[in-house]
């Protein structure tokens, strides 16, 4: 949906076109398989509120399935006969994969806030937001627009991608199981650090409090109190923090969309909060 819209936000006359359709489709497709991958490699049960495919079929047929979702996506791309958009596709690969190696490469340390935030953000563009950005430059690139807007639409991609992680990241504190559709904490207990535990894991470190010792020891593996963890960053201000930083992106996207079509297509817009704002 975000394709099309795009789509028709840059150029009025590409909306419906054939390949506009069948790269939103190799988008879709590979973020499907994205997902089956990264439920085996974060032993989460449940997806969009069901079993997850693991669950059901086993990790070999998942992991062949999401495999030959990959290979089904690449065989539509050839389709184009354009290799930019087999670069932009193989782009997503690479990032994809990046991000899960990030994620899997645990810090040993959480001593330095710019370190640790650096290495958040980096996880997070190669592990959602390159997705986004590389889908967008390639609705771009299927169009007559110039290079220069082809850039900014990769960068509205980019922004866009790391706010929706961001917020995907506060939700996983501020829901249920039952509402996320997927196993709440997760990333806690799987040792890994998002924004709304390294916000508030700082803010504790300033004072060196009792708090601070156990969401370090919790990260480091040494201890398993994920509820008093969970009960500290929905106490204190790290969720709000990273709410204003995911706020920061979407605005910096917006800006960047009007500065290619000063008057955006409302439904595109409205997607775009709908899915920033899933926390309402």
């Amino acid at each position: 949906m975000l394709n099309m819209l795009y789509a028709n936000h840059i150029d009025k006359n590409s909306q419906n076109t054939e390949q506009q359709k069948i790269w939103a489709a190799v988008i879709e497709i590979l973020h499907v398989a994205s997902l089956v991958h990264d439920d085996i490699l974060d032993a989460s049960d449940t997806r969009r509120g069901i079993p997850a495919s693991h669950v059901i079929y086993g990790k070999h047929r998942a992991t062949f399935s999401a495999n030959y979702l990959i290979g089904r996506a690449g065989r539509k791309i050839s389709e184009f006969n354009d290799i930019r958009m087999f670069q932009i596709y193989s782009q997503i690969m690479d990032n994809l994969t990046n991000g899960e190696y990030l994620q899997a490469m645990k810090q040993k340390s959480f001593h330095n806030f710019h370190i640790t935030l650096q290495n958040y953000m980096i996880k997070t563009y190669y592990k959602t937001a390159a997705l986004i950005a590389n889908s967008l430059q390639g609705v771009c690139q299927l169009t007559t627009i110039k290079d220069t807007v082809c850039q900014k639409s990769f960068n509205i991609g980019l922004h866009l991608g790391v706010a929706f992680q961001i917020i995907d990241d506060v939700l996983d504190y501020t829901s249920n199981t039952e509402q996320l559709g997927k196993t709440s904490l997760n990333d806690l207990k799987s040792g890994v650090l998002t924004g709304p535990v390294l916000f508030e894991l700082f803010n504790q470190q300033k004072n060196n409090s009792p708090e601070y010792q156990l969401m370090n020891s919790v990260l480091l593996g040494q201890s398993k109190d994920y509820d008093t963890v969970n009960s500290i960053v929905l106490a204190g201000d790290g969720i709000e923090q990273s709410k204003y930083l995911a706020y920061l992106h979407t605005q910096e996207a917006l800006k960047i969309l009007s500065s290619i079509n000063s008057q955006p297509d409302q439904d595109l817009i409205s997607l775009i909060f709908m899915f920033i704002n899933r926390n309402k």
